[in-house]
């Protein structure tokens, strides 16, 4: 039975254990380390079902329980268990506007070409296994280099793009395929016989792999950058499943390594031409050269080189010089040629304040929340994982229910009720009048945010604030007992390539 107090989660159940998680990959790995010698497929190693854990804020293990009867419960409690696991069901939701693009998604399209597996945090998680081929601890023949850390850093890459298009050229359960051509096909299914047949050793199978995906190929067409293999699997590396992007310091390491490949795959089939007449080598590589890493052409060299050359300077880009200024008696402030007076703008402020407290009592009945965080409450400012925010910390000290909790204790005032069958009926009526109070009392913070320390931002740029990580990172922060409110966008972010 639940245990009362404990938040429920939607977890993941061990179909062989009583394991329990709240991530579906942990329980992946939690049943290939534990039940090895069973093989049952990914989908059906689990089921779904309400977990709890006693370890708040950071869960580290969880227990199964049973949902107790609705047939005793309060709107509130069905509320909690039917309604407010679906607030945190990992769905991405794509951009509304250009400005929620950011400036490395703007260039690559990744989140445009995998559109379709960005929703659902379970597709995620299935397409991106596609670029986490077997484990080198195995000795499969996908082993890479052992004894050199660069060679082994640099063949890493290469071993994750030749396992992952290996995948999904035999079938993929995310159901992603690559642009194969039909010699690409041909060649995969020589190396997929040369492994199953144990022949580790067969290196020109794997070459023969691997280089149409380094080198020109007549098949991709300028017109369609998605026909290029590279381009697709560049996409799918640099997502992660939680639903953000790696940043430009983490990709630039890995084009860099691809470009060393690249030359190195070049080389390696001007070797396997001339064969053993080393005299013929100068000329065929100067003309593998020529087509694969000459400047201009559509090649996945070039491709990886303009995309080095753009993520380089985000990941290198330092922010501009303030244009905000203030008069020795601060009675005055500047923007660029603009001033505003401050002794009229208060009092403007003055009103809203009061307008938008009388809202905010309105909205809670009359009920004050008293919000008490401590000051050693910090924010992981760093994190960017799709969904968080430091409100996560703070459920221990503040209860993020209490409000609707409030709300529907009087049948007059709550936004729905339960019917004959205890399901929940929304009071749409009242419903739409909370929002449109909650409307005006946006438009008012909107301009209140004025009175906070340092610079505001044009309201094209408040308007994309976020408290958790969307496809762009969070704007609010909380840092000892301060609220810190950061314009990560502003106008000139095209032309500056960076937040």
């Amino acid at each position: 039975m639940a245990i009362s107090g404990l938040k429920i989660y939607d977890g993941y159940l061990c179909i062989k254990c009583p394991y329990a998680c709240l991530q579906r990959a942990s329980l992946l790995t939690h049943f290939t380390n534990q039940h090895k010698d069973l093989s049952v497929l990914p989908k059906e190693r689990y089921t779904r079902g309400p977990i709890q854990t006693f370890f708040n804020p950071i869960p580290i293990r969880y227990f199964r329980v049973e949902l107790p009867a609705l047939a005793t419960k309060s709107v509130f409690d069905v509320f909690m268990l039917e309604e407010e696991p679906k607030l945190n069901a990992g769905l991405i939701q794509p951009p509304q506007h250009a400005r929620e693009v950011t400036p490395l998604l703007t260039c690559t399209h990744w989140h445009i070409h995998l559109e379709g597996f960005l929703a659902s945090r379970n597709a995620r998680e299935e397409l991106h296994t596609l670029v986490q081929p077997p484990n080198i601890s195995d000795a499969k023949p996908w082993a890479a280099h052992k004894s050199d850390d660069t060679l082994k850093e640099y063949g890493r890459v290469l071993y994750n793009l030749a396992s992952s298009t290996m995948t999904a050229y035999q079938g993929h359960e995310s159901g992603y395929t690559f642009p194969l051509t039909r010699e690409m096909q041909s060649a995969g299914s020589n190396l997929s016989n040369a492994l199953n047949a144990s022949n580790t050793d067969d290196l020109n199978a794997y070459h023969r792999w691997v280089y149409p995906f380094l080198s020109h190929d007549s098949g991709p067409k300028e017109s369609n950058k998605w026909s290029m293999v590279i381009e697709c699997w560049l996409a799918i590396y640099h997502m992660n499943p939680e639903g953000h992007w790696a940043s430009p310091t983490d990709i630039t390491p890995v084009l860099a390594k691809l470009k060393y490949i690249m030359r190195g795959s070049t080389l390696f089939e001007a070797y396997r031409i001339v064969g053993g007449n080393l005299e013929q080598l100068h000329q065929t590589l100067e003309a593998l050269c020529l087509q694969n890493l000459s400047p201009g052409s559509f090649t996945p060299f070039n491709t990886v080189s303009e995309y080095q050359r753009f993520i380089s300077a985000l990941a290198l880009n330092q922010p501009g010089a303030p244009s905000c200024s203030m008069s020795a008696d601060a009675s005055k402030v500047s923007y660029k040629d603009k001033t505003l007076d401050l002794t009229t703008w208060k009092m403007g402020m003055r009103g809203m304040y009061k307008e938008a407290h009388d809202i905010i009592s309105e909205l809670c009945l009359g009920a004050s929340f008293s919000v008490d965080l401590p000051a050693s409450l910090v924010d992981d400012m760093s994190n960017t994982v799709y969904g968080y925010s430091w409100l996560e910390l703070a459920k221990e000290f503040v209860d993020p229910n209490a409000l609707i909790h409030h709300l529907m204790s009087s049948p007059d005032s709550s936004p729905c009720m339960l019917d004959a069958s205890q399901k929940i009926v929304w009071n749409h009526q009242y419903t739409r009048a909370f929002l449109i109070k909650s409307a005006r009392l946006v438009n008012l913070l909107a301009m209140l945010h004025h009175i906070v320390p340092g610079q505001p931002s044009r309201i094209a740029e408040l308007c994309d604030f976020k408290i958790r990580n969307g496809m762009r990172g969070r704007n609010i922060f909380i840092s000892h007992g301060e609220d810190w409110l950061i314009t990560r966008r502003v106008k000139s972010e095209t032309l500056m390539n960076g937040e």
